[in-house]
């Protein structure tokens, strides 16, 4: 009898120590604990994994629809693939495609690390231009320009990124090209009053000449000879404008690079003549917006 109280007492002192008396199955605490280790989720989500559980790597996709939308940030496992989302949107603008790295993206390949994926637009610009000073003829393709400055301008679409390109042929001395960046001054006719923009013209001296126009008052920003200029021939001239980065080219071949700190936000576009008798045709507007 005395043993057998003994052993109530010690049964006791245990039941104590272990924070209470079972009144279940004995054998349910062990239970518990085999069901805590087999039972843990694959996916260690900040917890220390126990001794020798399996855990999976995840890796990150940032989806970005570059369409002012908010970027979302995707967990799934390394080696899975990343399921091609729906085309979206985005005004007037064409979808080019998904890209990453500067690469279309293969939505059948293994994520094996960290990634972004950008949407790829081209904006959709007008080439109709207004004429705001001046009286330039119409022709096939093109315009020709009347005695005086001629000034033909688009200033409604916002144009901020991509491409404008022309061919010019001014057989007489005149600057003459592309004008960017046009800041409207609320007037149909604004020209020269208070107007600010950017220009990349063939120079009287045969120059590609790559100027700034602020509040109506010019400064050259930048000018390279032409090399062998012929005034009998046409050239075609581009501006390619990546954010504060602006790129001119003749006939294909880049002239001018420039970065302008103090960078004018307008978002107009067009065409300049400062004397009769010069041609503008294949006049073109591309806008992509580029990755980030």
């Amino acid at each position: 009898m005395k043993i057998l109280k003994k052993l109530t007492f010690v049964l006791l002192i245990l039941c104590l120590t272990l924070g209470g008396c079972l009144t279940a199955n004995p054998n349910s605490a062990l239970d518990d604990l085999n069901n805590a280790v087999t039972g843990v989720n694959t996916v260690n989500v900040g917890k220390t994994p126990l001794a020798g559980e399996k855990t999976e790597e995840l890796v990150y996709v940032t989806l970005d629809l570059n369409n002012g939308s908010v970027v979302k940030v995707y967990q799934i496992k390394r080696g899975e693939s990343f399921a091609q989302p729906e085309t979206p949107s985005y005004g007037e603008h064409i979808f080019l495609g998904w890209f990453s790295g500067g690469k279309q993206y293969d939505f059948s390949a293994p994520v094996t690390q960290n990634i972004t994926v950008q949407a790829l637009w081209e904006k959709v610009y007008s080439s109709d231009l207004y004429v705001a000073m001046g009286r330039p003829t119409s022709i096939e393709n093109g315009f020709v320009s009347s005695s005086g400055a001629n000034i033909l301008a688009n200033t409604s679409q916002g144009f901020d990124r991509g491409s404008v390109e022309v061919t010019v042929n001014s057989p007489s001395s005149s600057d003459s090209g592309i004008i960017f960046c046009v800041e409207n001054n609320g007037m149909s006719s604004f020209w020269e009053y208070n107007v600010s923009y950017y220009f990349f013209f063939i120079s009287l001296e045969g120059h590609a000449y790559l100027g700034k126009v602020h509040n109506g008052k010019w400064s050259a920003l930048k000018t390279i000879l032409i090399e062998n200029f012929d005034r009998s021939q046409s050239y075609t001239i581009k501006v390619i404008l990546n954010g504060t980065d602006i790129y001119c080219y003749v006939n294909g071949e880049l002239y001018i690079g420039y970065s302008e700190i103090r960078f004018l936000t307008g978002g107009g576009f067009g065409l300049r003549t400062g004397t009769a008798g010069v041609t503008f045709t294949d006049f073109k507007v591309n806008g992509k917006v580029v990755n980030k």
